[in-house]
């Protein structure tokens, strides 16, 4: 809302209102303030967000989510340089602090891996949830591995394997996890080169998406996963920018009866989806 181009949104409910999040320019985060209509209220934001590989400078930050943990929001996010002819991506967290209404971050903080994972150069698409107060990260689904965030890197909490069924690429983290009765529910995706419909039968990279629920205790294991990907009508359908078919789920409300889901299409416009909670935990299936 605000500013056209706008993508891969995160959400959360704030004091009666939504607080949504979104990837806008290679330098800065865009926030806004929503009402339960999804109107905007006030004047639309954009957060630069400084670089911690280049000192002095703004980073090429991709991809917040918003996550409450104890009394603070805080923005999860990576930042990405190129190296030659690859990428490296890092992990970042920023608190938001609310000054009536306009925004500030505080200092921009590192979220590392443990040691044995530091050579993967891409990191990203990690898992923020709150867990007894505390950050946690979901690093990886399969399997299932656990961070908690230090001032000199991240420890891994709990590690499970988790069997995977799921044809349709290597699951990747999307949502931040939120508690539904007793289990953490989080939207994932997945990358693979498919025909479908919405390519016109042409084998393009297409991104999947769909729920897992884990436990609310240590060690997280996961319990229940969608056993295909979630469609309905006419959600992979959009004008194609690049040759690719791009559903990128990144934030979630729980409500009483009902799930917003927040996502972005092929990295250019963003949507909120209200999915039936009931319907959606019955789909669900029993991993082991």
């Amino acid at each position: 809302p605000g500013y056209h181009n706008a993508f891969n949104p995160t959400i959360m409910d704030k004091g009666g209102e939504i607080l949504l999040a979104a990837r806008f320019s290679s330098t800065k985060i865009g926030i806004v303030r929503l009402n339960q209509q999804f109107q905007v209220i006030g004047r639309p934001q954009l957060l630069p967000i400084p670089s911690l590989f280049f000192p002095n400078k703004f980073g090429n930050v991709e991809d917040p989510r918003l996550v409450r943990v104890g009394d603070d929001i805080l923005l999860v996010f990576n930042e990405m340089k190129r190296i030659q002819l690859n990428y490296r991506n890092e992990m970042r967290v920023v608190k938001l602090i609310d000054m009536g209404g306009k925004f500030a971050i505080e200092e921009t903080r590192s979220l590392l891996p443990p040691e044995k994972y530091a050579s993967i150069l891409r990191q990203k698409n990690w898992t923020p949830f709150n867990y007894a107060g505390q950050l946690h990260l979901g690093y990886s689904i399969t399997p299932h591995v656990i961070l908690v965030p230090t001032l000199n890197g991240s420890t891994s909490v709990a590690e499970t394997e988790t069997p995977n069924t799921w044809i349709w690429g290597p699951l990747r983290g999307g949502t931040p996890a939120e508690l539904v009765d007793d289990k953490y529910l989080t939207f994932f995706h997945s990358v693979c080169f498919y025909k479908s419909p919405y390519s016109k039968q042409n084998t393009l990279l297409h991104f999947f998406f769909g729920a897992c629920l884990f436990n609310s205790e240590p060690p997280f294991e996961i319990e229940k996963i969608s056993p295909h990907p979630i469609f309905s009508k006419k959600l992979y359908e959009t004008r194609h920018f690049e040759p690719k078919v791009i559903v990128y789920p990144a934030g979630l409300i729980v409500r009483e009866d009902h799930i917003l889901l927040s996502y972005g299409v092929n990295d250019h416009k963003m949507f909120i989806a209200r999915l039936n909670k009931e319907k959606l935990l019955k789909s669900l299936k029993p991993i082991r």
